[in-house]
């Protein structure tokens, strides 16, 4: 029986892909002027941790300046991002069947909230929000998904499902023991092969079947 129902946001709940490749372009318009990088490789930031491509990316640029930068352009960067279409029905649909929900981002805790807030979610949507901020280890490590059972006291595994678009969040889920269910997407192709207990094209499609 399903008891608790944990959500990745970036790709999964809420479609940030412009807002990931515009914040990207800043970041290498500013810092190594002169790359242009493909469409793919600008989407391949949603999923990993921030602080990590950071690493990756502009190991010499001090993480607070790119944070300085974000905000400069906060308002223009998240105009974009907005709810998948049937994902608030879904929520309210497990909602409404007493199941626990959770987030388990690699966002900063601040920026999910607002993020939760800002595509019409609601604050009380969620029991639990843990984001790279609240964890030791990020995603693929399963911290975070032992964090949400924790914090709503699911001891089960196998009454905990994991929703996500990644192969970060298959390794997580993996990794965690719990079900995984992926929502598929036109622009974040998955390796040939994977495997999930669930694959989606949307969430309608979801509420058909997680019941």
């Amino acid at each position: 029986m399903l008891k608790l129902a944990i959500f990745d946001l970036d790709g999964t709940l809420i479609d940030s892909d412009l807002m990931i490749i515009d914040l990207w372009r800043l970041i290498y318009k500013k810092y190594r002027p002169g790359y242009r990088p493909t469409t793919r490789k600008l989407l391949s930031f949603s999923g990993p941790s921030f602080d990590d491509s950071l690493r990756e990316e502009v190991p010499e640029v001090p993480s607070q300046e790119i944070i300085d930068l974000h905000n400069e352009h906060f308002d223009e960067l998240y105009e974009s991002v907005v709810a998948f279409p049937f994902a608030k029905e879904f929520l309210l649909s497990l909602k409404e069947k007493g199941i626990k929900l959770a987030v388990n981002t690699n966002k900063m805790h601040l920026l999910s909230e607002w993020c939760v807030k800002h595509v019409g979610f609601g604050e009380d949507m969620f029991d639990v929000i843990v984001s790279c901020d609240d964890v030791k280890n990020v995603k693929p490590d399963p911290e975070g998904i032992f964090l949400a059972m924790k914090q709503t006291g699911i001891t089960d595994k196998s009454e905990v499902i994991f929703f996500g678009d990644s192969v970060f969040d298959i390794k997580s889920a993996n990794n965690a023991g719990v079900k995984i269910a992926i929502m598929k997407s036109p622009v974040h192709a998955l390796p040939e092969g994977t495997k999930a207990d669930y694959f989606f094209d949307g969430f309608d499609e979801a509420m058909r079947v997680i019941k």
